[in-house]
């Protein structure tokens, strides 16, 4: 657990939060090569990431992971990841505690990982920390990573059908390696699950709430998202 001294806590301060945290991950762990950003209504599948990771990052080609993945292909070599569940079309909210009242970008959003889960390498951190006194903070945490990333073209943004991460649950499925807005029965329930399957089943039964979306990197973000036509398996 990391306690950020001299820190008010405060929803509107989640960006400046991730920035004090990024900072303090870039400075004080030399071996730090990805970290898995989350909330606390999230229940993530840390070894599966970590095996995928080990496997295929930065560039995440691999046959156990193409069915859920979408990538823009410009770069042989990448120099970083930004891995998590895409959206370029989001609305600025103008009202409500997601309210943006600075927000002069773009009328919507700038493509970001949705915040119940994604994961930045070592390099994203780097960056944000170097950069921290002139970054724009947002109300909203994923937005401003969206943002403070937006300019780097040398990092792999993919998005991945396997983090359950939009403003509801879109059901429960044993690829999922993030869930959010959980509730601490429903940690519980996956928990257990993954205990007596010895790690094989995520969901005690499998159900569908919501369509997912693959993200079109080949078109203007307000196109990126049309949600997929037959039910997630």
């Amino acid at each position: 657990m990391l306690l950020l001294e001299n820190f008010e806590d405060g929803y509107k301060k989640l960006a400046s939060k991730l920035i004090h945290s990024l900072e303090w991950l870039s400075k004080n762990l030399r071996e730090l090569k990805y970290v898995i950003k989350c909330d606390d209504d999230s229940f993530v599948r840390v070894d599966l990431i970590v095996r995928d990771l080990e496997a295929y990052a930065p560039e995440m080609k691999g046959h156990s992971i193409s069915n859920y993945v979408s990538r823009k292909d410009s770069l042989s070599e990448y120099k970083g990841l930004y891995w998590g569940y895409f959206n370029g079309r989001a609305p600025v909210f103008k009202k409500g505690k997601w309210q943006e009242k600075a927000w002069f970008l773009c009328d919507t959003y700038l493509p970001y990982a949705l915040g119940g889960g994604y994961v930045i390498s070592r390099s994203i951190v780097d960056y944000v920390a170097r950069n921290s006194d002139l970054l724009s903070n947002y109300n909203s945490e994923d937005v401003s990573m969206g943002v403070w990333t937006a300019a780097l073209d040398a990092i792999n943004r993919v998005h991945d059908t396997r983090f359950d991460t939009e403003w509801i649950s879109r059901g429960c499925d044993n690829s999922m390696l993030v869930r959010h807005k959980q509730t601490p029965s429903d940690m519980f329930q996956m928990y257990t699950t993954l205990i007596h399957s010895q790690g094989l089943k995520l969901c005690k039964t499998d159900f569908t709430l919501r369509k997912y979306y693959n993200y079109n990197w080949n078109v203007l973000p307000s196109s990126c998202c049309k949600k997929n036509p037959s039910p997630e398996v």
